[in-house]
């Protein structure tokens, strides 16, 4: 088990659109395991390689696991190697998210409620899915924009982005 650091907002790698993944780089096999073992440990239900300092076009979700009970075997781990969010349709939905690189903060985002994806797994197969929805979906936007250098608290309003900088920035001095 390799569980890797976290950057936390404010560093620059979380605000750079993501370089193309290479599907075929042995190293990919290595990063996702690290990648799952570092969100296991820190209760989330994704990560995208930006977080862990990786600047490529990556993530991982199990959106299913027991983070209440720790089995992270519960659920369905997957892979997505530069995915693509084709559309994003159906009705707005506000949910409350949080993020591992925002440490504490949890607020609702509106977002749309089906979506259309294409990514590549780890076995190097293209996928095309339609009609996404729940929490997969969810989940799958929240990393999504990680990979363009969005975070959560970005798509926040302006009033509650001010408040959530304020926060943000006494966590981080606290955690110093």
């Amino acid at each position: 088990m390799a569980v890797r650091d976290i950057l936390i907002c404010g560093d620059p790698v979380l605000k750079r659109k993501a370089a193309p993944a290479d599907p075929t780089d042995p190293e990919l096999k290595t990063i996702v395991k690290d990648m799952f073992d570092t969100m296991y440990e820190n209760r989330g239900v994704g990560l995208a390689a930006p977080q862990i300092g990786l600047s490529i076009s990556l993530f991982v979700i199990n959106h299913d696991w027991n983070r209440d009970e720790g089995k992270e075997k519960d659920g369905v781990e997957e892979v997505f190697i530069n995915p693509k969010l084709l559309k994003a349709y159906g009705k707005d939905e506000g949910y409350e998210e949080g993020c591992l690189s925002v440490p504490e903060i949890h607020e609702k985002v509106q977002r749309k409620d089906t979506i259309d994806i294409e990514y590549t797994d780890l076995k190097g197969k293209k996928h095309t899915e339609t009609g996404v929805t729940g929490l997969r979906a969810r989940v799958f936007q929240h990393e999504y924009d990680h990979l363009h250098g969005i975070l959560f608290i970005d798509r926040l309003s302006p009033v509650k982005k001010m408040f959530v900088k304020k926060e943000l920035k006494r966590i981080i001095e606290e955690m110093e």
